[in-house]
């Protein structure tokens, strides 16, 4: 992955992330979601709850600690825990920094986000009782 003068190495780290949330789930049940104030993929969207920790830790005195809470969706009782994922290296800028609007490798429209800007959150939500 570290070929010097080799810029793009069909290494993701949001592709990684989700092909291993799929065999998380695959062998636990339990969903985890990437979502974030801008996402990508329509499935990304974030819930009510999602939202509002993503609105907190969109704020300057933020703690930056993941939120843990219990809840629902629909009516499954779960344990919930997010944790964000902020912009802490040059290299996820090459997707979701500037300019603004300009395609990536991949062909999405970068964000215009900056080193230390909220990219976006981890959300899981493990069932408490079985239905």
């Amino acid at each position: 992955i570290n070929v010097k003068g080799v810029f793009y190495k069909y290494f993701l780290p949001a592709s990684w992330a989700k092909e291993t949330i799929a065999i998380f789930r695959a062998q636990t049940g339990i969903p985890i979601k990437q979502s974030g104030p801008i996402y990508r993929i329509p499935s990304s969207k974030p819930d009510a709850f999602e939202q509002g920790v993503i609105n907190r830790f969109n704020k300057a005195e933020n703690d930056k600690k993941p939120i843990t809470k219990m809840g629902h969706i629909g009516e499954q009782k779960v344990y919930r825990y997010v944790s964000p994922i902020f912009i802490n290296d040059e290299f996820c800028l090459k997707c979701h920094g500037s300019p603004k609007g300009e395609l990536d490798m991949l062909g999405y429209e970068k964000e215009g986000l900056k080193l230390g800007d909220l990219r976006g959150i981890v959300s899981v939500a493990v069932p408490i009782e079985k239905k």
